[in-house]
């Protein structure tokens, strides 16, 4: 069935009931689906279809992120741009329709991929952040926003990436940061008027340019110094006198910090803008483990030092200078004449000859660091002082921190994240100076001051008398559309800004809601969601954007649940990505390893932790599929031979493993309801393994024969029953996860079903005989180990197993009983109280005892116990079991295994200790009886091999030795109609044809 088909009878069939609002983070449609994606798809594509298995009416919409840097990267990238400037030499309105159309393309892949993945979606009515509506949307918050007086123009310095232009928001820069080499300087300012010289220390040498001034700490000391390499005394922070290494003379004498302030120094180059007067500041938090214990300040290229002059300037009506070096580009400008040319990156040279001209040189030197990159491009970031558009964020904080504690975080850690975020935020710049994004609606008037915000494409096009086409509310046709003030009348222009592409995704909740949600009462506004889900790295980014919009707009949250998932690992513990070695599309992924196995991979991965994904997982995965597969298969086998009518079969005096199975199958639809309730997708798959174990190594193999028989009775027509409602039970949980397989298995569309309900027992044991079964599953576990490491096969029938139980448990049912003999392949099973039957009692030295007294002659009494044969043995035992044996306290009692027989022990799950022996004698007649089972598998290997089906008759030429003897056991095993002894080679041979 076409999923547009299977929508339409989905949406038919439960319109009417409770919603399940799941919203999806978009997608960034700038490429393929790759396979790291496909984790959070599965998770997505899972709770949507388990919601409507419950019955509920959920909208399987989802969305593409399609404006904004990472769209405009792909582009340049696919135009063989390199800067901004060649946009506008290409053509900004040819740059926004390549974008657009890259956009189209990239999600028509992205579609055909997910659907690939087996994801269900209304793609037709997918969402896209490029739209009108969602730009609208967006609009209105920010009108909000300014009613509320929360938007403000800034001027600070900000994270800024020179290959793209644009500054980076505060959240955007989180685990933005690698390590990297940059060459570090000490350069040595002159005192104004003084012998002496304070030593800088800097990482960012193109920064000293625009330094302004230098801070120290007044706390702190410093050392004046002699050094070899000039007569000048050098000023450095106590404790830094080894950063003039072999140049110190000795020191002169200590000072305090607080001498040093407001002394004037030369500046460090002698370069045009340079030229004003430089100071020494306070500021107390310079650290003296930081390099000379001197910072240099330029408040144009550095966040702290912007503050820090800003405040100086305000205290003290200082008027310390704000230089901006560089432009967008990270270029030197007309500022710097003796820099153009030059860049942050290729300047570090030039610069250090022009400060050994000046003397103000020491030493450079290699210095690793974390230091900042563009999270899009990966170019590393530079600070610059911009002016930008912020939302403040102080009156709201508490409301933020309020709302984030409502939510239910999974993991639970992650609202911790949230928090100290919240708590440590500054206001959210939401302006970046690109082309292809959001277009900020901010229409300041220079004329009258008045900030007018546009909230819709209609009041646009009200208040402009533009007559020009808008396309779409993107740049270059927006920036015709001047507006008249709607406090002076007075044409107003547009900033010429566009904004955060985290906006384009936080407005999800509403920009999805209704058409016109803006207009509507407020309980009718939308429906805060049930699910959201994206890698936990989005808490300060999707899921903080959300919150921050949905607390302004409504004053409360916009999601209910947050499940946060892990990073996908490769096996050597490297992340894969978007491009480069990394990168696994989805088609190479499915076709190498399946889309079932790929999904049952990432259900299974706890979303807690961390992924490694690899070939292993993968087929870990394929063999728990073949195993849920080989159930159907044999359940089906039997069922197309015998049709059983069990369509409205009422199964009565069910048997005890009936009833297990119908016990442990209620549970597994009660506890895989609950865990995809609690959104464990991961704690399905380990209650689906451990189920299909259940039904496969258990169910199925102690009751093989039942399905073989003849006869059609109502033992045999329970067996189907229970099996059947257990596999179709089955079926139905894993469709979320392996939809196509599950489907498979069943034959027909699940997702138009309900999540199965319990069975209604009429007579049930409940946990007790779960109880018992566990017992016996105990008991043939350890049996099965005896059996394997006495390299004894299954096929060979032996005497007697004894079972040992101290467990509260009985399992002396007659039916429990049938199945471990069977299981086990034992002719009979004794009860024991106690270890007589297989164990012979001893005597060992007690070597602590008997050591303290006897000293060297312990050894003696040891090879004396040895030396004693079974009749001396016995008598001694006997002696210290009466208490009548010398020296009682030289002894310790133990047991040893009768020869014939081997032990094993285990705990139960429930506690209790269970022993198992096996008597391992075998005699004639059990070793034909093992002959002869082994001669009628081979038979039915050749069966298989020769692809008889299973009711074939067929006859059987053989040189087994026993065949005569057991011909009429041969033939009913095998379905033979003659088995025909030939004398032949000494090894068997065998022929089986169709009679």
């Amino acid at each position: 069935m076409e999923d547009k088909e299977l929508l339409e009878k989905i949406f038919e069939k439960n319109k009417m009931k409770e919603r399940f609002i799941f919203n999806d983070g978009p997608i960034t449609a700038n490429g393929p689906v790759c396979l790291h994606h496909c984790w959070g798809r599965t998770i997505k594509d899972a709770f949507n279809r388990v919601n409507t298995l419950f019955g509920k009416n959920v909208m399987y919409q989802y969305g593409f992120d399609a404006q904004g840097m990472w769209v405009e990267v792909e582009v340049e990238k696919l135009l063989g741009l390199n800067e901004k400037k060649e946009i506008v030499q290409y053509g900004l309105d040819k740059f926004t329709e390549k974008c657009i159309e890259t956009v189209n393309h990239f999600k028509e892949i992205q579609t055909a991929q997910s659907k690939l993945l087996g994801m269900l979606g209304d793609w037709d009515n997918s969402y896209i952040t490029n739209s009108d509506k969602n730009i609208e949307s967006i609009w209105h918050f920010l009108k909000v926003c300014n009613d509320k007086k929360m938007i403000k123009q800034s001027y600070k310095c900000m994270p800024w990436c020179p290959r793209c232009g644009t500054s980076l928001s505060e959240h955007e820069m989180t685990g933005s940061y690698r390590e990297r080499t940059h060459k570090a300087v000490f350069v040595k300012a002159k005192l104004a008027g003084r012998d002496e010289r304070i030593m800088v220390w800097t990482t960012t040498p193109w920064t000293l340019p625009a330094n302004v001034a230098i801070a120290v700490n007044p706390e702190i000391d410093y050392v004046v110094c002699h050094v070899r390499s000039e007569e000048n005394l050098i000023i450095v922070c106590k404790g830094a006198e080894k950063l003039l290494r072999d140049d110190l003379i000795r020191v002169e004498r200590t000072i305090k910090g607080t001498d040093l302030v407001g002394l004037s120094y030369e500046p460090f180059l002698k370069f045009q803008r340079q030229q004003f007067p430089h100071k020494i500041v306070p500021w107390a938090d310079v650290d003296a483990n930081d390099g000379a214990g001197a910072v240099h300040i330029a408040p144009g290229c550095g966040a702290e030092d912007f503050f820090l002059i800003s405040k100086l300037n305000k205290m003290k009506n200082d008027d310390f200078p704000f230089i901006i070096p560089v432009d967008e580009s990270g270029s030197f400008g007309a500022d710097f004449p003796e820099l153009q040319g030059f860049n942050t990156v290729n300047c570090e040279e030039f610069i250090f000859e022009r400060l050994k001209d000046n003397d103000t040189y020491y030493y450079a030197h290699n210095h690793s660091h974390n230091y900042p990159f563009c999270w899009r491009c990966k170019t590393d970031v530079i600070f610059r002082l911009v002016s930008g558009w912020d939302i403040a964020t102080d009156e709201i904080r508490q409301d933020l921190i309020s709302a984030a504690k409502s939510v239910d975080w999974e993991p639970d850690f992650m609202l911790k994240s949230m928090l100290d975020w919240l708590s440590n935020m500054g206001d959210w710049n939401i302006s970046r100076k690109r082309f292809y994004g959001l277009p900020l609606p901010f229409y300041p008037c220079p004329a009258c001051g008045h900030f007018n915000v546009i909230e819709s494409k209609k009041e646009l096009l009200q208040r402009s008398d533009c007559k020009c086409g808008l396309p779409h509310l993107h740049r270059p046709y927006i920036d015709k559309f001047d507006i008249k003030c709607e406090r002076c009348g007075k044409a107003v222009k547009r900033i010429a800004d566009v904004g955060d592409c985290w906006l384009d995704a936080g407005i999800v909740p509403f920009s999805t809601a209704t058409e016109d949600w803006k207009t509507l009462s407020e309980p009718e506004l939308f429906k805060c969601a049930d699910l959201v889900t994206e890698m936990k790295e989005q808490v300060r980014l999707w899921f903080y954007a959300q919150l921050f919009m949905s607390v302004v707009l409504i004053g409360s949250v916009p999601y209910k649940k947050v499940v946060g998932y892990s990073t996908m690992l490769d096996e050597n513990g490297k992340k894969f990505s978007k491009t480069g070695l990394k990168k696994i599309s989805v088609e190479d992924a499915i076709a190498k390893h399946g889309v079932d196995a790929l999904r049952w991979t990432f259900a299974a991965a706890n979303p807690s932790y961390d992924m490694r994904f690899g070939d292993s997982m993968a087929d870990e995965s394929k063999r728990k599929l073949i195993a849920i597969k080989n159930a159907f298969v044999f359940y089906k086998t039997y069922a197309d031979i015998d049709k059983p009518k069990i369509e409205n079969y009422k199964p009565n005096e069910l048997n005890l493993i009936d009833t297990y199975l119908l016990e442990i199958t209620n549970q597994f639809i009660a506890e895989t309801r609950r865990a995809y309730t609690d959104f464990h997708l991961h704690r399905v798959v380990e209650l689906t393994n451990d189920f299909i174990e259940n039904i496969s190594n258990f169910y199925i193999r102690a009751n093989r024969r039942r399905f073989w028989r003849s006869a059609s009775d109502t033992d045999k027509l329970n067996a189907y029953f229970c099996l059947r409602f257990a596999l179709r039970s089955l079926a139905v949980v894993i469709c979320p996860i392996v939809p196509n397989f599950a489907n498979e298995l069943l034959g027909e569309e699940i997702m138009l079903l309900d999540y199965p309900y319990e069975f209604e027992m009429k007579r049930s044991g409940g946990d007790k005989i779960k109880d018992q079964f566990e017992i016996v599953k105990k008991v043939i576990s350890l049996a099965l180990t005896l059996r394997a490491e006495q390299d004894i096969a299954l096929k060979q029938p032996l005497s007697k197993l004894f079972i040992k139980n101290d467990s509260k448990t009985s399992v002396n049912d007659f039916q429990l009983i049938e199945i471990i003999k069977e299981q086990v392949n034992v002719k009979d099973i004794e009860f024991v109280t106690d270890d007589n039957k297989f164990n012979t009692p001893y005597l060992a030295v007690d070597f602590k005892a008997a050591g303290a007294v006897l000293k060297g002659e312990v050894q003696v009494l040891k090879t004396k116990l040895e030396g004693l044969d079974e009749k001396e043995t016995a008598r001694i035992v006997d002696e210290f079991d009466r208490g009548t044996i010398e020296n009682k306290s030289f002894y310790v009692r133990k047991l040893k295994t009768k020869f014939g027989f081997v032990i094993q022990s285990g705990q139960t799950v429930f506690g209790g200790n269970i022993t198992v022996v096996l008597d391992t004698h075998i005699t004639k007649k059990l070793e034909e009886e093992g002959k002869l089972r082994e001669f009628i598998r081979s038979v039915q290997v050749l069966r298989q091999e020769q692809h008889f089906n299973i009711t074939d008759k067929i006859i059987i030429k053989t040189n087994f030795e026993l065949a005569n003897k057991y011909a009429e056991i041969i033939k009913k095993e095998t379905l033979a109609v003659a088995v025909k002894f030939e004398m032949g080679e000494e090894d068997v041979k065998t022929v089986v044809e169709l009679a």
